[in-house]
């Protein structure tokens, strides 16, 4: 997925709500107060793996995984993969922002995304929310759980009061996710920790079609997944389709990585002023 690519007389916020699915976003949405903006509802594909330092990273950079191949493990490198995507546009370092929500925080994350975006000279500014994603890695209950989270927190209004501010401003939002998520059930996994570079509920990653190829060829139903790297190939074992997930047998989980639709068709909605 790309990010936003033109930047007009109006100035453009992009948020993405780390882990939002299509049906979390309807949920979010149907408690929705009155506003002086609408969203206008569309979709667009994740970038696969659905695993967030590739999916993510994907949106802030604004090019395929093997562009960023030295923080394919990582999410620390984004503002500097923000900044340097609107360079390469004639943007100065001023001009952009990035503010990532840490864990837990609420007012204070309001605080720093209006400091960060409000000056004067900011003109676009990557906006992450992780609340979604620390939601549904804590979800127990499965996506009736989660659901519920989401709507509680989407009641609580701070996401609308987000928007608000920057609406207020005169800027124009873009809203999307990384990834979404399903609920699935456990099939032991195939691997030990020694043979992966990241172990994930619904994929894990190898270094190298050797070792992946030695790990599922007695397996079915598997999908293999990769990607050229600087140096050799990051090969990524896929869950199958059947909603399972590399947990223990029988357990209940919700997570991404994979590739059903579920994880991989997200919202992308723009919030426009009301006439």
């Amino acid at each position: 997925m790309e990010s936003v690519r033109t930047v007009g007389a109006v100035d453009v916020r992009l948020m993405v709500i780390d882990g939002l699915a299509i049906d979390q976003w309807v949920v979010a949405r149907q408690g929705l107060s009155a506003r002086l903006w609408s969203a206008e509802d569309g979709a667009v594909f994740a970038w696969v793996p659905t695993l967030t330092a590739v999916s993510r990273q994907s949106i802030f950079a604004g090019d395929p995984p093997f562009y960023f191949a030295s923080s394919i493990g990582t999410t620390q490198k984004e503002p500097q993969l923000w900044s340097r995507f609107w360079g390469d546009r004639r943007l100065r370092r001023s001009e952009v922002a990035y503010v990532c929500r840490k864990s837990q925080e609420h007012d204070d994350f309001l605080a720093r995304v209006r400091a960060g975006v409000a000056h004067g000279k900011c003109r676009v500014a990557g906006i992450d929310v992780g609340t979604v994603d620390q939601m549904l890695h804590g979800t127990v209950t499965g996506t009736d759980g989660l659901h519920a989270s989401v709507r509680h927190w989407a009641q609580r209004g701070s996401l609308w009061s987000l928007v608000d501010m920057l609406v207020d401003a005169g800027f124009e939002v873009y809203l999307t996710a990384d990834h979404g998520n399903i609920e699935e059930k456990g099939s032991a996994s195939p691997t030990s920790e020694c043979a992966l570079t990241r172990r994930g509920e619904r994929a894990h990653v190898f270094r190298d079609d050797a070792t992946r190829t030695d790990i599922a060829s007695p397996l079915s139903g598997l999908y293999s997944l990769g990607f050229d790297r600087v140096a050799g190939r990051l090969s990524c074992l896929d869950s199958p389709p059947q909603r399972r997930a590399f947990i223990a047998e029988g357990k209940r989980t919700v997570a991404h990585g994979g590739i059903s639709l579920e994880e991989v068709v997200v919202p992308f909605v723009r919030i426009v002023e009301r006439a």
